[in-house]
This record gives structure tokens, sequence and C-alpha cells, in this order.
């Protein structure tokens, strides 16, 4: 066994917990995800992987009932419905390549942190104002599919 090996034991993603707030590109767009990196910060380096999840409030989840059966209870009108906690929906992980916005799109979208496509946005549950954390992925690629 060779000791230059390319493929190494990595340590795990650290994981940001800093949320980031969605923005939705309704128009045609030819990049899937951009990042905002002058709001994000240095935690995040252009070409690299990053994972996206959602965070749900608990609202959004399914609750048993009596009978068994999954009910959702909506309390989107109760006043106290902002202080319930949220969880980060691991079930659904966008991974894509990290991408600054043009300076021209800061200018023109300055407290936009994260600007998805409106078809990303659908399928992962992203609407605007949504709430997510960016985990840098710093596995090697063919371990996210193991």
């Amino acid at each position: 066994m060779s000791s230059n090996s390319t493929i190494r034991d990595l340590p795990p993603p650290k994981r940001l917990d800093r949320r980031w707030t969605v923005t939705v590109n309704e128009s045609f767009a030819r990049d899937e995800v951009l990042l905002n990196l002058d709001i994000l910060g240095t935690d995040y380096k252009p070409d690299t992987l990053v994972a996206i999840e959602v965070v749900k409030a608990d609202t959004d989840k399914p609750s048993q009932n009596n009978l068994g059966k999954q009910t959702y209870h909506d309390r989107s009108k109760d006043a106290s419905s902002a202080a319930h906690s949220r969880a980060v929906d691991t079930s659904k992980s966008y991974i894509c390549i990290v991408k600054d916005m043009t300076k021209e799109q800061k200018v023109k979208l300055p407290n936009v942190e994260v600007y998805v496509a409106k078809h990303i946005a659908d399928v992962f549950g992203m609407r605007k104002g949504s709430q997510v954390i960016l985990t840098p992925v710093r596995r090697p690629f063919h371990a996210l599919f193991a």
C-alpha cells in the first residue's frame, strides 16, 4: 500500500449552523444556485461542493393523531408560531458547486444570500424566505453515492 494515496480518510464536514435565507429566481436562470459570498463569508469557497438543507418549522412535520394516522396541524395563524423550534430536513439535501453571484447581481440584489432557480426550489421545498443551512462537502465525491 502506498503512503502517497490520493484517497484519504477526511474528517467529517464541519456543519455550519448559520442559517441563510433563500431567494427564488423566478426567471430563466443559467445557474441553478448562486451564493453571495460577500455576505456568506470565507467558510464557502468557489468551485467547492456544498449541501443545502432546508430548515423546516415543526408545523411542517406530520404528527400522529389518536388513531395512528398522520395529520398536519397548521399553526401559521397562531401568534406563537414564530417561537416554535425549527429542524433541518436532512432527508433532502441539494448538493451543488459553490458559485458566487456576479458584481452586477450583487448590485441589483444586494441582500440576497442564496439565489436558487425556481425548478430546484420547487423540488426541494424552498420558497422565498426559506431558511437553509449550507454544509461544505469535504468527502471524496464517490463517497457521496455509497
